[in-house]
């Protein structure tokens, strides 16, 4: 630690060695932190601002989430793939959105022309991305058996060590220079900014001076280039998440929980009716299950007229949603143990029968 910083005062930032590392460098230097061209030439693994109290960290970006999560790092800049490889327990405030990136099943392309990804039912693929590769298989029901490497994936299909690989490619071009093609997309990724929990209560002023200071970096420069306008998005973003954040620490008023309880319970008994009983009581609008049926027709319409930016925001808003819910899913799951396939198969059910001794007839339900 450089002389003069205190520690409880320094913000720790994890910074991703390899292709992310220049567009990060280039984002800090829009604020006048050049002190990250020492990582460019030399095998230096720690660099300080001393005027900003900054200390910034070069990780491989597999290691970025352990150390935000364990509080090494206050906060981090490390792909998407990554957060969703490894679940670390961090916030996630914002999307940066460079460094975009797609992981991909990939084949050789001689096997690509007689190959039928629907016909797919057990494959053997090679990864650095085990737990996105397994997840993916099972959910559609294919049984995959996959060995994790660090490093060389496009050597794997040509050595015989396995005959797909689940890889991140930029451009695909390295995929065509060892003679692989894509076959399916899994996910995309982009760079993201992660803080660890407890820096963002015990360092909140020191989170929100960063903020501020990257605010200012930006303001008159002119056009600087994609950076630093979205460092300025960026920096208005976290501002807003941290003091979200902080408002949360407050209860909901007895009265405010009694009536929402009570509105929940007469739609649960009482169902449409209830809601537009609710809806006339609220609102002052007058529904009926006639009025609220929309045709396709409106519904194209109303499409068509909607603002790409809201049209944006709804797509980005659905696609929370179904991440949300596929993460409260069971899941299935395969795994060859010691030549014996174990496992466990989830099919959801849409009627269950019930067998109770004495009952002549046996009880069913309908599940939701």
């Amino acid at each position: 630690m450089a002389r003069g910083i205190q520690h409880n005062d320094v913000i720790a930032i994890a910074l991703p060695k390899g292709r992310l590392l220049a567009p990060v460098a280039a984002l800090f230097e829009g604020m006048g932190i050049t002190c990250l061209r020492e990582f460019a030439d030399s095998r230096r693994l720690i660099c300080e601002d001393t005027d900003r109290q900054l200390q910034f960290l070069t990780l491989k970006p597999t290691d970025i989430p352990t150390y935000v999560e364990h509080g090494a790092a206050d906060m981090g800049i490390v792909g998407k793939d990554q957060l969703l490889e490894q679940h670390r327990d961090v916030y996630e405030p914002l999307d940066l959105r460079f460094g975009a990136c797609r992981l991909v099943v990939a084949e050789p392309a001689e096997l690509r022309k007689q190959d039928d990804p629907h016909s797919w039912s057990h494959l053997r693929l090679a990864t650095k991305y085990p737990n996105l590769a397994e997840a993916y298989f099972t959910r559609k029901g294919i049984q995959a058996d996959i060995i994790k490497l660090h490093g060389s994936l496009e050597l794997a299909p040509l050595v015989g060590l396995a005959e797909r690989i689940v890889d991140l490619v930029e451009t695909g071009q390295t995929l065509k220079e060892n003679g692989l093609v894509e076959v399916e997309e899994i996910t995309r990724s982009t760079a993201r900014l992660i803080v660890n929990r407890a820096s963002l209560k015990t360092k909140y002023r020191r989170v929100q001076e960063l903020d501020r200071t990257d605010a200012e970096a930006g303001r008159g420069a002119g056009d600087e280039g994609t950076a630093m306008k979205l460092l300025q998005a960026g920096s208005q973003e976290c501002a807003l998440f941290f003091a979200r954040l902080r408002s949360r620490q407050g209860t909901i008023p007895a009265e405010i929980e009694q009536a929402v309880g009570g509105i929940v319970a007469s739609i649960r008994a009482d169902g449409d009716a209830a809601l537009f009983e609710q809806t006339a009581r609220l609102d002052g609008v007058r529904l009926d299950a006639v009025s609220v049926q929309v045709t396709r027709r409106e519904v194209e319409e109303a499409y068509a007229a909607l603002a790409p930016a809201s049209l944006e925001a709804i797509k980005t808003a659905v696609s929370r949603i179904r991440a949300f819910h596929v993460r409260q899913r069971r899941e299935s799951w395969f795994s060859d143990e010691e030549g014996a396939i174990v496992g466990m198969l989830v099919r959801p059910l849409n009627r269950v029968g019930i067998y109770v001794p004495g009952v002549r007839r046996p009880i069913r339900l309908r599940c939701s």
